[in-house]
């Protein structure tokens, strides 16, 4: 990766209080990138993308942002908002607001009138007042991610947003995303098994495997025989490489 990348981690340690899932791994999220992360269940996917995201802590290595005004944004692969908590979609998104907003203060006009532009954004905003418990997955989806927009984020990371969705709605949500990234020129990574997607949409991809991180273009990853080498698969399926 040559750009600038406004995120990175070198020489990395990755996991959960002494048990290492990733060791010794570099990775950047360049400007502009609009990448997938692969892998296997349990490959390190995940961990890796809430590391970056500061949820869980490096066990060794650095992580390094360009600008102490880097901002990222999350998109986990699905909120667990008990449904007793009666809140609708536009109270969800303004949550994204809370690091800007000083406790005990009032959150200003502006930033109310923002959430509704990322409401649109999103293609939601015709749900603003619906209780979120009782929305679709995707509509969930998409209220989440417009709940990250209000950070004004440099960098979406996504963990497997599309999860649980059937394909047309999986297909709709990336093809947001893809907008989203082109005109708000937000780099974004996303987790994803949908290889099908990751060939429409992405520009390129990393595979987690082993304990390694292979970067590329997405022609090159998605090659059949990276496929089946990366995913543990003797002969390919058509619909992996569809």
């Amino acid at each position: 990766m040559n750009q600038t990348a406004p995120i990175s981690i070198t020489q990395a340690t990755i996991g959960y209080f002494d048990r290492a899932v990733l060791s010794n791994v570099s990775f950047s999220v360049p400007q502009g990138a609009f990448s997938a992360l692969l892998g296997p269940n349990g490959a390190g996917k995940s961990s890796l993308l809430k590391t970056l995201a500061g949820i869980i802590p490096l066990l060794s290595g650095c992580l390094t942002l360009s600008s102490p005004n880097t901002t990222l944004g999350y998109v986990p692969q699905r909120e667990t908002l008990d449904p007793i908590y009666r809140l609708n979609a536009y109270e969800i998104v303004l949550m994204g607001s809370y690091q800007r907003v000083k406790p005990w203060r009032r959150i200003p006009q502006s930033i109310k009138s923002e959430a509704h532009n990322c409401l649109a954004a999103a293609g939601v905003q015709d749900l603003a007042d619906r209780t979120f418990s009782e929305l679709s997955g995707g509509q969930k989806q998409r209220v989440l991610t417009a709940r990250a927009l209000l950070t004004s984020p440099d960098i979406l990371l996504l963990d497997e947003p599309t999860a649980g969705l059937d394909p047309a709605g999986a297909d709709a949500l990336v093809q947001m995303l893809s907008t989203l990234h082109k005109d708000r020129n937000i780099a974004m990574l996303m987790v994803t098994h949908d290889l099908g997607l990751v060939r429409k949409y992405f520009l390129d991809a990393t595979w987690v495997h082993q304990g390694k991180l292979h970067h590329g273009p997405v022609a090159e990853m998605l090659q059949p025989q990276n496929v089946a080498h990366f995913l543990g698969i003797g002969e390919m399926s058509p619909a992996l490489t569809a």
